[in-house]
């Protein structure tokens, strides 16, 4: 009843905002496809809002998930920022890790060769025991802030950057991401998603992977990988990969996502139910 309520009360704030244009993807394996739309101008209504909380239903952490378009250059929000500057790290470093990958003559650091480490001895394992064995190897690194690291509030660090100085949450789920990568799974099974973590209080990051029909977590805070759904203290608020992005409301009893200024709009402007 408490979940419905809210879905009720949530719907009733956003049609009360007016209109506001949203631009859908492709929506990452495993999930329903966004509703159809008529274009660019097709403005989002009570009734599309109501269509699409029962086609994202079984959304990360039980959050209904709005997929938007992310557009070349496109640097609005912090989340895009950082996340953009690491995917152009990724781009142009991306063959130096493979060839180092193929032969350990082309290491030309010592970060370079522990990575090279760490995919070949985890290649000849089946999926699963790659997923454990990229937790658990980064998951050995300190968990150290930004501001002890970086001098700054927020820093969204490179793998290489991770792997010489450690680093906080976000930076842990970018290894992660790409060491998987590396290891044969797709950019479309796998989103670094930013929650909040009800039980301490403060946003934290995590890697998702979708595996088996299923949607198992990789966070930097336990070695053992379980199901989103045993992570009842996570709301969700935004998600990425290299081609695709996410905003989530949270519907089933807990605060509204907190958007972007992008999306904002769609919860009245910063209204009093926003998380």
């Amino acid at each position: 009843m408490r979940g419905f309520l809210c879905l009720v009360l949530s719907l009733f704030v956003l049609a009360a905002c007016g209109t506001t244009k949203v631009e859908p993807v492709s929506a990452a394996r495993g999930e329903a496809e966004a509703p159809d739309r008529a274009g660019p101008d097709r403005r989002v209504t009570l009734l599309d809002i109501a269509q699409t909380s029962k086609r994202y239903s079984s959304g990360i952490f039980g959050s209904l998930e709005i997929p938007a378009r992310v557009e070349p250059g496109e640097t609005d929000g912090n989340l895009i920022s950082q996340w953009g500057r690491i995917q152009a790290w990724i781009r142009d470093q991306d063959p130096e890790f493979r060839a180092c990958i193929r032969s350990p003559a082309a290491c030309r650091s010592a970060e370079l060769r522990a990575w090279r480490g760490l995919i070949v001895s985890a290649r000849g394992l089946d999926a699963m025991g790659r997923l454990n064995a990229v937790n658990g190897y980064f998951n050995s690194w300190p968990y150290l802030l930004d501001d002890q690291v970086y001098g700054r509030s927020d820093y969204w660090a490179t793998p290489i950057e991770f792997m010489r100085n450690s680093g906080d949450c976000e930076d842990f789920s970018i290894a992660k991401f790409l060491a998987l990568r590396h290891l044969g799974f797709r950019n479309d099974d796998m989103r670094i998603v930013v929650v909040t973590d009800t039980i301490r209080a403060r946003v934290h990051a995590v890697l998702a992977v979708y595996f088996r029909n299923d949607t198992l977590i990789l966070d930097s805070l336990s070695d053992e990988i379980l199901q989103h759904t045993a992570y009842t203290h996570y709301v969700a608020h935004y998600s990425v990969n290299e081609t695709a992005r996410w905003e989530h409301l949270n519907l089933n009893g807990g605060p509204l996502a907190a958007f972007d200024p992008r999306w904002r709009q769609l919860a009245c402007r910063g209204g009093a139910l926003l998380g």
